[in-house]
């Protein structure tokens, strides 16, 4: 396992044909995070 960050304050849109494999996976606790730290940092509500 490789530890990894995520920076919500350095945004850009990404193609899914740029993602050529999926090298890990993160638990949804994690991504709860992720969307809420994005949804502070563009002002939108979290769905």
């Amino acid at each position: 396992n490789k530890t990894s960050a995520v920076d919500c304050f350095q945004v850009r849109s990404l193609s899914e044909i740029r993602f050529v494999k999926r090298i890990g996976v993160i638990s949804e606790t994690i991504m709860e995070e992720i969307r809420m730290g994005l949804s502070k940092v563009l002002s939108i509500k979290p769905e």
